[in-house]
């Protein structure tokens, strides 16, 4: 419910690209092509339940068209 704003996902494993694609439910529309490593950070900071101890936040990001 109430989910259908501007959420989106970085899925951080090549393999679950076709899981996601098989539920129907999620548009992929784009490739990190920069920044991977700050992707890896967020992914590995320390937190309770998959929500981080401390906020993370993307300061900025572009999407384009190709």
């Amino acid at each position: 419910p109430n989910s259908a704003g501007s959420q989106f996902f970085i899925v951080l494993d090549d393999k679950a690209r076709d899981a996601l694609a098989s539920y129907n439910t999620y548009q992929i529309f784009g490739t990190v092509t920069s920044g991977m490593e700050t992707v890896d950070a967020i992914a590995a900071a320390p937190g309770v339940n998959e929500k981080p101890t401390k906020p993370v936040k993307i300061v900025a990001a572009t999407v384009a068209t190709p």
